[in-house]
């Protein structure tokens, strides 16, 4: 969580009071939300700020990196293991314990993979949350085939 989160939530509010003023100076509003819909809109994206921002705040004083909001009694952030292993021997080649999602993994491990079996050109097999474009042409570009698959 960071300071970008509150800031595009205020570009959203923003954003959406100079809809409702230009709908108002062109008399649309009536027909696109009642005063109601759109008091309740604007107060839905003040709570969401003001609880990002009290997160924030928690980090902060912490001095964590991450907050875990769905079960805050009892457990901590889980950890995400990358693993590269040889096709050949199945063993491990390489891995990569992370507290992040498996984007943008693939052409680090797989690099590091063909550096310790010393090959310069690796298949790779990844399931969809390593859908990352940026990170599949990275991957061909250094010699990786990867075989990812799609949203």
């Amino acid at each position: 969580m960071n300071l970008g989160l509150l800031i595009n939530i205020q570009k959203s509010i923003d954003e959406y009071l100079g809809r409702i003023d230009t709908a108002d100076k062109e008399e649309t509003l009536s027909s696109e939300a009642t005063a109601e819909q759109v008091k309740e809109a604007i107060g839905e994206l003040n709570e969401r700020k003001g609880k990002y921002a009290q997160y924030l705040n928690e980090l902060k004083e912490s001095g964590e990196t991450q907050l875990l909001t769905t079960d805050p009694d009892g457990f901590h952030c889980c950890y995400n293991v990358q693993t590269a292993v040889d096709g050949g021997s199945h063993m491990i080649a390489e891995y990569e314990v992370t507290n992040k999602t498996d984007v943008r993994h693939l052409n680090t491990v797989s690099e590091k993979a063909k550096e310790i079996l010393e090959v310069p050109v690796i298949t790779a097999a990844a399931d969809e949350s390593y859908d990352s474009r940026g990170d599949i042409l990275d991957c061909l570009i250094n010699g990786t085939v990867s075989n990812v698959g799609m949203k």
